[in-house]
């Protein structure tokens, strides 16, 4: 037997044997992806048009606004699709600013949210901020990201990764930013051993 003939024969025999592993694998994977969907599918209740109002206490903290809600009460969390809109308010009740978002996350325990997909946060006051997932915690009243940011104002044009700020987007950090601003401001540097 030719040497051809001979690597062409192992390498189809390799094939053959391979081939049954990875269809096995993928086979796994898509009853996985199946039993998830069929989670996702039952849930305890299901509104569409919704409207979801979270506080703090006695006070309004955020109204959500979403196309669709699933409720999972084992889990205690709420799936929102088919985009969604949150209103935030301070401890007075005034309007601060709203993000709109794809889909969400809340958990109903904590109040917490995490918006996600082409997330846009705007305050009253003129910035905007732009991500793909943003975390909102009800008890402090901070959002934040690990994310790829754009921020704008009438001032300032900035990008960065990693964003940190009160809810009025009046105190904000960015931890790698770059990008321009003609305001005053404090450059905190970090040490390497940190």
């Amino acid at each position: 037997m030719s040497m051809s003939k001979l690597s062409n024969s192992m390498s189809v025999s390799k094939i053959l044997h391979v081939f049954p592993v990875i269809l096995l694998l993928f086979a796994c994977s898509r009853i996985d992806e199946s039993e998830l969907d069929a989670k996702w599918a039952e849930p305890d209740q299901q509104s569409w048009n919704a409207v979801l109002t979270m506080t703090q206490g006695e006070t309004l903290s955020a109204r959500v606004y979403a196309g669709r809600m699933k409720q999972f009460n084992q889990t205690g969390e709420v799936y929102i699709g088919d985009s969604m809109r949150v209103d935030f308010y301070n401890q007075q009740g005034f309007h601060t600013s709203f993000l709109i978002a794809d889909s969400g996350i809340i958990n109903e325990k904590k109040q917490n949210l995490i918006a996600i997909g082409n997330v846009e946060f705007r305050s009253d006051s003129g910035y905007v901020m732009f991500t793909d997932k943003l975390f909102w915690q009800n008890d402090s009243n901070i959002v934040y990201t690990d994310g790829d940011i754009e921020l704008f104002s009438e001032t300032d044009t900035l990008y960065g990764t990693g964003f940190t700020s009160d809810v009025r987007l009046e105190n904000w950090t960015i931890d790698k930013p770059k990008g321009s601003t003609t305001r005053d401001y404090d450059v905190q540097r970090r040490s390497d051993s940190q």
